[in-house]
């Protein structure tokens, strides 16, 4: 939506697009709470320019309230009123998010009935196993040299040393 909004006219020349949005990207994507007295002028400022960005920011709020609500009644309410903003048809935007809400429903709403249970932790633990296997497989980054490659990925004096053994090892400068 910013993205959308910021965007000026070709014929405008420099910039190419609306900077107080663009400085407002974060702020913009912040929770209501956690607001300074300075974002939230800002942002009132951007609002009455732009009112779309105002029901867009608002559906996101009520988005966060989803997960803070103390219990499923809580949800369902936050839920109806980002329905509600949404059902406006100011912020076409959020259609794939809408989409994904009514997809996984049931198991975003579970979050309230479970203890508030995440597998966050899970996803971080997957994160770090797939890195692993990447870096045991040899996958090369900027800075690691990739099996498949056979040359030097780190740079103009990186050192390679292969061989079955130790004592066999040919080492390569790579320039």
């Amino acid at each position: 939506m910013r993205r959308e909004l910021q965007r000026r006219d070709p014929d405008q020349r420099p910039p190419a697009f609306e900077p107080d949005l663009f400085r407002a990207r974060f702020a913009l994507l912040r929770r209501e709470d956690h607001l300074t007295d300075a974002h939230r002028k800002h942002l009132e400022t951007l609002f009455e320019a732009y009112p779309r960005l105002r029901t867009a920011w608002d559906a996101l709020q009520e988005l966060y309230r989803l997960y803070e609500a103390d219990d499923l009644d809580g949800a369902n309410q936050a839920l109806a009123r980002f329905a509600d903003l949404y059902d406006t048809g100011q912020i076409p935007e959020y259609h794939d998010v809408v989409d994904t809400i009514i997809s996984w429903g049931e198991e975003i709403l579970a979050y309230h009935n479970s203890g508030r249970a995440s597998n966050g932790p899970i996803e971080e633990i997957n994160n770090l196993l797939q890195v692993l296997r990447r870096v045991a497989h040899g996958s090369g980054g900027r800075h690691r040299p990739s099996r498949e490659g056979g040359g030097c990925g780190g740079g103009r004096d990186a050192v390679l040393a292969s061989g079955p053994l130790a004592d066999e090892a040919v080492v390569h400068l790579c320039r």
